[in-house]
C-alpha cells in the first residue's frame, strides 16, 4: 500500500491537530479575537459582536478538521483489513505445515 501526497498529509495534519499545543494556539486566537473585536484593546475593531466572521472561521475549521479525522480513519481501517488478510494467508500456511 503506497501513501500519497493527500495520505501523507492527512496523516501530518491528524496528528497536529490533536495536541495539546494546537488546542492552546485555538484558545488564544479565539481570545486575542474576541478581545480586539470588543474593543478591550487599541487595534480597530474589524468583526463587531455578534463575530460573523469568527463564527465563519470556525465552522471551516470544524469542517477541515472533521474530514481530516474522517480520511486518516479511513485510512486506518485499509490498514486493519490489510492485516487481516496477512494474518489470515499466515494462519492457513501455519496449518498447511502443522498438517
Amino acid at each position: 500500500m503506497k501513501d500519497s501526497l493527500f495520505d501523507f498529509t492527512a496523516d501530518f495534519l491528524t496528528h497536529s491537530f490533536g495536541t495539546v499545543s494546537f488546542l492552546i494556539l485555538n484558545a488564544m486566537f479565539f481570545f486575542v479575537w474576541i478581545a480586539i473585536n470588543l474593543g478591550w484593546t487599541p487595534i480597530i475593531v474589524f468583526d463587531p459582536f455578534p463575530f460573523g466572521l469568527l463564527t465563519m472561521i470556525v465552522s471551516l475549521e470544524a469542517i477541515l478538521l472533521s474530514v481530516t479525522v474522517l480520511i486518516t480513519q479511513n485510512r486506518a481501517g485499509d490498514v486493519a483489513s490489510l492485516r487481516d488478510e496477512v494474518d489470515f494467508e499466515i494462519s492457513i500456511q501455519s496449518e498447511d505445515e502443522i498438517t
